[in-house]
């Protein structure tokens, strides 16, 4: 079982928080470094059973039923959990929550952003391509 806990706050200068470097602060982790898959039975399940409590001792910590703890660990399992359910249940654990939205193929941000604009700009040039096509071929020439 792979726990994955980067300090996420860095700290920035007023004059660094401009619009054009909004996100250059998040920390995004790479994915490798998220790829474990996720247990059978989900986190909250693994996570509780690794620390050596029972269903019954999460319910105690949270305030809830063991039924719910089990109903909530399904709902985990399969995605369907709130966040406030999760975060209810990590604080059970003495866990947090990290929520993060990781970029695929190991891409950051950045190269996110460039892929989106280079697939705009092959749209337009093909248009524009079509434009000049269409109209006088004297045009071509200027």
């Amino acid at each position: 079982m792979m726990f994955i806990d980067k300090q996420m706050n860095k700290k920035r200068s007023p004059s660094q928080n401009t619009e054009s470097n909004h996100f250059s602060h998040i920390y995004v982790p790479s994915s490798e470094s998220v790829r474990s898959p996720k247990p059978d039975g989900g986190w909250v399940r693994e996570v509780r059973r690794e620390l050596g409590m029972s269903a019954e001792q999460l319910a105690r910590r949270v305030g809830v039923s063991r039924a719910t703890i089990a109903t909530l660990e399904r709902s985990e399992a399969r995605g369907t959990i709130t966040l406030a359910s999760l975060e209810r249940l990590s604080r059970g654990l003495g866990c947090r929550v990290v929520y993060a939205l990781v970029p695929e193929m190991g891409a950051s941000v950045a190269d996110l952003k460039r892929a989106r604009a280079r697939k705009l700009a092959r749209s337009q040039l093909e248009r524009l391509t079509d434009e000049l096509l269409a109209g006088s071929p004297r045009k071509l020439w200027v």
